[in-house]
């Protein structure tokens, strides 16, 4: 990869990844939620922000409103209120703790000097990348492939086909001697390292599928990904405390 002061570019120029790890909330947790990686948003916020507040920065509505739709979070009107360093229960992050962003096509006129972003279209095919895959790999290793034995439930920001499966052959790739996954669940939730993981609509400003994924009819698409997501976590053993 080519090296700049903290910021890592692919030798194919496809992805920058910027050297800014990062985790919030709780520092042993029952539940974590976590995304793809932090964006421009999140990443330009770590030089100037409080650090409380740079976390799902410019959309925590949105993501209360996800975890509501699927029993979590409920005793909130706010995210923000479990995005501390007091909190107990809940920690938030990513599967990339750096900031990843991939060549986006889109911002060449605009932003010619930095035309990377974080919508998962251009971030996602980093999984399958040569030098990304391993990257990837590696920071799940550290920070996912052992998380301390309180956390029972991670909920992964993100429920696109593609991010399904390859999260999925993550999880599994970790945890070969515990990994579970029913078809009947439609890749949404699985489990692995003895607990379970369960995908959600993301809350990104972006995906032009959250309205559906909160409102839609449960029978198909988004509202039958919610409603998988929610009989997850109701049968699992997090619910009976929350």
């Amino acid at each position: 990869m080519h090296e700049g002061k903290d910021v890592f570019l692919s030798e194919d120029k496809k992805f920058k990844l910027v050297n800014d790890p990062a985790a919030w909330g709780a520092q042993n947790p029952k539940i974590l939620v976590v995304g793809i990686t932090k964006g421009n948003t999140q990443s330009n916020a770590m030089a100037h922000s409080d650090f409380d507040e740079i976390a799902y920065k410019g959309f925590r509505p949105r993501l209360t409103a996800v975890l509501h739709s699927v029993g979590l979070a409920r005793d909130v009107n706010n995210i923000s209120d479990l995005i501390r360093k007091e909190e107990s229960t809940y920690a938030w992050g990513s599967v990339v703790r750096c900031s990843l962003t991939g060549f986006d096509r889109k911002k060449v006129k605009q932003y010619p000097d930095d035309p990377y972003s974080s919508e998962s279209g251009v971030v996602l095919p980093a999984f399958s990348h040569k030098e990304m895959s391993v990257v990837i790999s590696n920071c799940f290793s550290k920070y996912l492939g052992s998380l301390p034995s309180r956390v029972e439930l991670v909920v992964m920001l993100g429920n696109a086909n593609k991010y399904l499966e390859k999260m999925r052959q993550l999880v599994s790739q970790f945890s070969p001697h515990d990994f579970r996954y029913d078809p009947v669940d439609e890749g949404i939730s699985y489990e692995g390292a003895g607990r379970l993981w369960v995908h959600v609509g993301h809350p990104s400003p972006g995906n032009g599928w959250y309205t559906e994924f909160l409102n839609g009819d449960p029978g198909s698409g988004q509202g039958r990904k919610r409603e998988l997501a929610k009989r997850a976590i109701e049968r699992s053993r997090i619910s009976r405390s929350l």
